[in-house]
């Protein structure tokens, strides 16, 4: 089966089977006490769904029907305030990169786990754009390809954590939806 998320008015985490039926619908934590909409999601291959909202991440384990709440609050470059997340992706070392809209990147090491924010440079020593990274995308096992707002696309060697950006002409990153 599938899991799929609905955001606004019935926030909850739906389980779709592969025929498309509905199996189960599970409203999200204090879904109708708070203001956070889930707009990202990801099966980690634990099994373990992770929901990226406005305003940090909800984790979701199957196994024992339990949500956790992770707001992120604690990694200093948010300024106790919860990253609104962009994009969530898993690398095959299992690690998961997130994509904080406009804040940064962050990973977390199931093995560790922690999470982490990341700062690179990009071939010109200019740290600045992982500001504004809007969307991730696993290539391999080192690289992962972003976009950003004002800065097209960048694939991040993440042994090194160095970014190569890539250019298309005439095209800012917000003028791509994903890579």
């Amino acid at each position: 089966g599938y899991w799929a998320v609905r955001h606004y008015a019935h926030r909850a985490l739906f389980k779709i089977g592969a025929d498309g039926e509905l199996l189960d619908s599970i409203p999200l934590p204090n879904a109708t006490l708070e203001i956070y909409e889930p707009f990202r999601i990801l099966q980690h291959s634990d099994g373990k769904v992770w929901i990226g909202t406005t305003t940090g991440l909800v984790i979701y384990d199957p196994t024992t029907g339990s949500f956790q709440r992770e707001p992120l609050t604690s990694i200093p470059r948010f300024n106790g305030r919860p990253p609104d997340i962009s994009s969530i992706i898993e690398q095959p070392d299992r690690s998961i990169w997130i994509a904080c809209h406009h804040e940064g990147v962050i990973s977390f090491s199931p093995a560790e786990g922690k999470f982490r924010f990341h700062e690179f440079e990009r071939e010109h020593g200019d740290s600045s754009a992982h500001h504004a990274c809007e969307s991730l995308l696993s290539f391999d096992k080192d690289h992962i390809a972003m976009t950003f707002t004002r800065d097209g696309i960048g694939v991040l060697d993440t042994r090194t954590m160095r970014l190569a950006k890539l250019t298309i002409r005439d095209t800012a990153g917000m003028d791509l939806s994903e890579v």
